[in-house]
């Protein structure tokens, strides 16, 4: 019965060990890829303007008018001053940085990446010749193995 289970874990390895495959094989099969398929898609409805800021000074002589203040109005996006001082009308607009969105048609931008797959690399000479050294070495040794179990 001994015998049998021993015989038996014999052919399972050497089972295990026939259905690798070479890395050739593998990859004529199932070549590796380097890239993904992939889209990429941008909307855009609205882009934004940056609008600098600027000052407009104005200097206007003005007859029989005395000196006052008529408008002094600030808000987030200008500040505007405007006086008579010594028969002058001096007036002054700040119109400080901003941004406005502008509102434009529907823009649809589609990127799509190519399956790119890489060469296959073959293996040089001299490695194919130490594999080959290395399994004939263990078959030798599963055959050394193999008559040992069956002698007894």
């Amino acid at each position: 019965m001994m015998q049998k289970n021993k015989i038996l874990l014999f052919f399972l390895f050497l089972a295990i060990l026939t259905t690798s495959c070479s890395k050739r094989w593998c990859s004529s099969h199932y070549p590796p890829i380097a890239s993904k398929d992939s889209i990429y898609v941008e909307t855009i409805k609205e882009i934004p303007v940056l609008i600098p800021g600027d000052t407009i000074r104005v200097n206007t002589p003005v007859i029989n008018c005395p000196d006052q203040d008529i408008v002094s109005v600030e808000n987030s996006k200008l500040k505007q001053q405007i006086k008579i001082l010594n028969g002058k009308l001096f007036s002054t607009t700040l119109i400080k940085p901003d941004t406005i969105k502008v509102f434009v048609p529907k823009i649809e931008i589609r990127v799509k990446e190519i399956k790119a797959s890489e060469p296959i690399k073959f293996v040089p000479k001299i490695i194919k010749f130490f594999a080959w050294i290395g399994a004939t070495c263990l078959l030798l040794i599963l055959g050394y193995i193999a008559l040992k179990i069956f002698k007894r």
